[in-house]
């Protein structure tokens, strides 16, 4: 009987009767248009701890892993382009009452993220600072030109935000290149982001560096903190704990890294433990965060001559090492121009001016007489803002400002107060009639 109904099914396909079996499963329409993945990365399970030793807040609705990314991806889809973070942990829709809170519109509550982009993959061009509030900046010379923070705020909301915040000077040129998303999805433990590849510039293309940082969401806005949670010396219902009482922790709980996921975990700890926290702003040592990049890529074509930058970098060391009058009077690198920027070329480092040390930007803290230092909110680091040209050509931007050296009246820029050269009481010099002198207990003298 087998036999027969073998035959039968034989006579069947070879009169076309049957169809034969294909050689290979077909793969499924691509309806979306999806391209391949520009930039892929497993992150290890775990390591939401920042540094290493951040502890969660003492919120119980936050469950650990809410902050812990597994997965980053990036990719096309037709005119858009696509970002999807992977979490450890479902993500929080909503608090236990039920309500998303205040101006929590994008359907989640707890989370929020920064996405920097290098697109041009130029030394010396790009913002080499993360936003306000993150104490970070880019390693290896390497900047972003895009960014993109996402928070449970809608767009027209957080845009009102970020345009009014104007404590930190040179955040307004900034503001230009940060994209805020109308529209976020949330898929379990995935939130996935769609920007129109018009508010980048340009194509996007497979050799980008991305850097995608986890943070927590606070509706805080401070001149230390931008719409994300703080880190404190102990947690709180509402900050991180694990840190300083004083101003620098990076607020960055969980990040990409570049190199395989083997021993990742260990490679972040390195990265965002390489800091310095102080009381005052100005003598903040910040780590510095690489960018991950697709495929590999020369920095320069070979006999190609590089371009100016239009953006600033912090100093080099040979500069910092400098006295003041001795430092050249511009302070823009060289490097390549941001295609996006499409500015026209500009003249080599030696015919170029810039703003001096001793403008504007160098002199907002000055050391007093008594040795104090100016405790204001603006007073320490200021950002290193976005360089404009005016009609003649001159460069201009904005310096970090470090404490002043005691005795000189100017601010350095490379060197540090000791602990001598900070607060000291006022005493009374000899033979003077004025002044303040702590009291003490007065000495019996003999015979009393």
């Amino acid at each position: 009987m087998m036999h027969r109904f073998l035959l039968t099914l034989l006579l069947a396909m070879t009169a076309g009767l049957v169809p034969p079996v294909a050689s290979a499963v077909e793969l499924p329409t691509n309806y979306f248009g999806e391209s391949a993945a520009l930039l892929d990365v497993q992150d290890p399970v775990a390591d939401d701890r920042g540094p290493g030793y951040y502890t969660y807040p003492l919120d119980k609705r936050i469950k650990r892993g809410t902050f812990d990314l597994k997965r980053f991806t990036v990719y096309e889809e037709d005119d858009m382009i696509v970002f999807t973070m992977q979490m450890r942990e479902y993500i929080k829709t909503s608090w236990e009452s039920g309500s998303r809170g205040s101006g929590e519109e994008q359907g989640f509550v707890a989370n929020a993220f920064d996405i920097y982009i290098d697109i041009d993959r130029k030394r010396g061009s790009g913002w080499n600072k993360a936003l306000p509030g993150r104490d970070l900046l880019f390693a290896d010379g390497m900047g972003w030109e895009k960014m993109i923070i996402v928070t449970p705020l809608s767009q027209f909301r957080a845009y009102d935000i970020i345009k009014n915040k104007t404590e930190e000077i040179g955040f307004q040129d900034m503001v230009p290149d940060i994209i805020i998303p109308d529209y976020v999805e949330v898929q379990r433990d995935k939130i996935i982001l769609r920007i129109s590849k018009s508010l980048l510039g340009v194509k996007p293309a497979s050799e980008w560096g991305f850097q995608c940082f986890v943070l927590g969401y606070s509706n805080v806005v401070s001149p230390n903190r931008l719409l994300n949670m703080d880190v404190k010396a102990f947690a709180t219902p509402k900050d991180f704990g694990g840190g300083w009482d004083t101003y620098g922790d990076p607020p960055v709980i969980d990040m990409i890294v570049p190199g395989d996921i083997e021993d990742a975990d260990r490679r972040q700890y390195e990265l965002l433990k390489a800091y310095r926290s102080e009381p005052y702003r100005g003598e903040i040592e910040y780590a510095m965060i690489p960018f991950v990049y697709g495929r590999e890529k020369p920095a320069t074509t070979p006999g190609e001559t590089p371009k100016q930058s239009t953006k600033l970098l912090t100093l080099p060391p040979a500069v910092l090492a400098q006295p003041v009058e001795d430092q050249p009077p511009s302070l823009i690198l060289p490097s390549d121009v941001s295609p996006a920027a499409a500015k026209p070329p500009v003249a080599a480092p030696g015919a170029r001016t810039g703003r001096s040390l001793t403008g504007a930007t160098s002199t907002g803290v000055k050391k007093a007489a008594t040795g104090t230092v100016s405790d204001s909110a603006d007073a320490g680091f200021m950002p290193l803002g976005k360089a404009g040209s005016s009609n003649t050509g001159t460069k201009s931007g904005f310096l970090p400002i470090r404490k002043a050296v005691s005795g000189t009246g100017t601010t350095n820029p490379g060197s540090t107060a000791t602990a001598s050269d900070s607060f000291q009481p006022l005493k009374k010099k000899s033979g003077a009639t004025t002044g303040f002198m702590p009291i003490r207990k007065a000495t019996p003298s003999v015979g009393d």
